[in-house]
């Protein structure tokens, strides 16, 4: 097999499966807008494919945690290293997000309407507040998961490394076990963030991370074919989880396993020293994985019209439509993080104090 020796610092197939997250959401949302023009049933083959889609968030968290143990897990009990974090995730997150907030504001049909008038709700829609992350921009409501986590994480640097983790797990395990016992009930998806179980993710994730550090990682899970078994094995489970979605069991349990198993592939490839070339062309694509997140739902609600009159002049059906939407978002998603966000990136990293010393780890 054709093969290209990567280094330990450039995470390639982890970042390949970060655009992979991102793609399998944008498929799953390009099938809702498929839906109007093409109806069909809940149990045809494009609507249960591109159901598989949801579990591409679920890949998004432990990747997170990964990324923020791999990229600081010399940093715990450091002087100035929880204030360093906290300035790279502002500057990772918060630009480019209120940059896609504007141009969702400024593509509504009612801009009034769009943005809570009440102070503090447009405050809380500006740092991604859990319950209001998804008032305007609606898959935001991930990100407020993420914020949540990147908070407990930035504290837990204060401590030694082995207090730090605990404190993280024991403050996501009790929000988690707060929310079922009082049963609380988020009005939005985003809600949740403080005691969703998908924050079982991230501490799998930061699991993932500490364990990469450990000599016997590579040796265990990256030799020989066992990456590429973990991730027929993850692949088995996405394409079972509509299956296991049907019998009423909750997202978490669909996709969470499977986002385990394909980030551990990930990581063990990685770290094995040895990657595909394709993985390599993938991997510049999950750069931009973050602004296709941010902008697919715009992209296809503003080109929806067009793609539906080159489907019907090319005869091209649902898939060709679906298809269509999802090139077109992730073309334009990398135009912008190459034509502004990475530029966006490097001058803050350059200008905010603190934040040039130490390089920014991809969300």
């Amino acid at each position: 097999m054709d093969r290209q020796r990567a280094g330990r610092s450039t995470l390639h197939a982890v970042q390949a499966v970060r655009f992979l997250a991102a793609l399998l959401v944008v498929l799953y949302h390009a099938n809702i807008f498929s839906v109007h023009h093409f109806p069909r049933p809940a149990d045809s083959l494009s609507m249960m494919l591109t159901s598989i889609g949801r579990g591409g968030v679920h890949i998004f968290f432990v990747i997170s945690g990964f990324i923020m143990m791999y990229a600081n897990h010399r940093a715990f009990n450091t002087p100035g290293a929880s204030l360093r974090f906290f300035r790279l995730r502002f500057i990772r997150i918060y630009p480019t997000y209120w940059i896609f907030l504007l141009a969702y504001l400024v593509s509504s049909s009612d801009l009034r309407a769009a943005f809570p008038r009440d102070v503090l709700d447009a405050i809380g829609v500006l740092a991604l507040w859990p319950g209001l992350g998804d008032t305007v921009v609606s898959v935001a409501w991930t990100l407020s998961f993420e914020m949540y986590f990147y908070l407990v994480f930035g504290f837990a640097l204060f401590l030694p490394r082995r207090a730090g983790l605990a404190m993280l797990a024991i403050v996501l395990i009790l929000g988690i076990a707060t929310g079922r016992v009082l049963g609380l009930n988020a009005a939005s998806a985003s809600g949740e963030a403080l005691y969703g179980s998908e924050l079982l993710l991230f501490l799998a994730g930061v699991g993932i991370g500490r364990a990469a550090q450990m000599p016997g990682f590579v040796r265990l899970v990256g030799s020989g074919s066992r990456p590429v078994i973990l991730a027929g094995a993850a692949t088995i489970l996405l394409v079972l989880s509509p299956t296991v979605r049907a019998t009423g069991l909750p997202p978490m349990v669909a996709f969470g396993p499977a986002a385990i198993l394909l980030v551990i592939a990930a990581v063990a490839a990685d770290l094995s020293g040895r990657v595909h070339r394709t993985i390599l062309w993938f991997s510049s694509l999950g750069d931009s994985s973050y602004a296709l997140y941010l902008s697919h739902i715009l992209v296809m609600g503003l080109l929806n019209w067009a793609i539906v009159r080159v489907t019907d002049f090319l005869g091209l059906g649902v898939w060709g439509h679906i298809i269509l939407l999802a090139a077109l978002s992730v073309l334009l998603a990398h135009w912008f993080y190459l034509g502004v966000e990475k530029p966006m990136q490097t001058m803050l990293r350059r200008t905010i104090p603190g934040a040039r010393s130490t390089p920014a780890p991809h969300l």
